[in-house]
């Protein structure tokens, strides 16, 4: 499929857009990303979205007053495209993807690892017992359901289907003004500091970092080879992924 864009977010300047919106997709290194960022804000004029209970603080952000609103100069967090519209007209996105099977991975490992869903752990679920039970929405192309406002009472556990890709794709050209690959995280950040005109590269360190897993990025790939049925769970992030990645290299080549 011919990318619908060369570079990523090339109409955009620093110099005439904000206030800034990170969306924060699932288990893509924005953790780590959140808690460095906020070095080139204001700190009275973020608004952090509380991840733990991340609707409902949504919900909370969308009803603030328009004149706090207005001042906002960073939402992050974990929400659906769509908040620009509740911000100054000049607002624009930027985010990180990953690789999708090392993120599904990530996620299915995470959630076995701090038991928020505690029906993985009592069933033993494996990895197809998982993606069935809709117990975490991230799981069922959960990037693109980000990048689209698609959440289950939209489209339900299973039901993502190809043409999310192309809807996602040009959210993210007439919306974003750079997206980051997780697996190149500082020369994401490079890509930031120019295209969101960041006064500093922000140091970091790694958060939600698991040191044993239940599940290596290449098993679930070889888990989605030998059972197809089960691409209907990750087949637009996939897509979505390659263009990104494609788009993301070019724009590193013109920094």
């Amino acid at each position: 499929m011919k990318p619908l864009f060369k570079s990523l977010s090339e109409k955009f300047s620093p110099q005439k857009m904000g206030p800034h919106i990170f969306l924060h997709l699932h288990k893509c290194g924005g953790t780590t990303l959140m808690n460095c960022i906020d070095q080139n804000y204001d700190a009275n004029r973020i608004f952090a979205i509380n991840g733990a209970r991340y609707r409902d603080s949504y919900n909370e952000f969308k009803a603030l007053p328009k004149k706090k609103r207005v001042k906002i100069d960073l939402l992050r967090g974990h929400h659906f495209f769509g908040s620009h519209a509740y911000l100054r007209d000049t607002a624009v996105y930027f985010t990180m993807v990953r690789e999708p099977y090392d993120r599904l991975a990530s996620l299915y490992n995470y959630l076995r690892h701090i038991d928020l869903y505690t029906e993985i752990n009592q069933q033993d679920m494996n990895l197809a017992e998982f993606l069935d039970s809709g117990l975490a929405m991230a799981a069922d192309n959960g990037m693109a359901r980000m990048l689209t406002a698609n959440d289950f009472d939209t489209l339900p556990n299973g039901e993502v289907s190809a043409n999310l890709a192309s809807e996602a794709l040009e959210n993210i050209m007439s919306h974003f003004a750079a997206v980051g690959i997780m697996e190149e995280f500082d020369a994401s950040l490079q890509l930031f500091k120019q295209k969101l005109g960041w006064k500093v590269v922000p140091s970091y360190e790694v958060k939600n970092k698991l040191g044993q897993k239940q599940m290596e990025a290449e098993a679930v790939k070889d888990f989605f080879d030998t059972n197809p049925e089960y691409k209907r769970y990750i087949h637009v992030d996939v897509h979505i992924y390659e263009e990104v990645r494609t788009r993301f290299v070019n724009s590193i080549k013109e920094l």
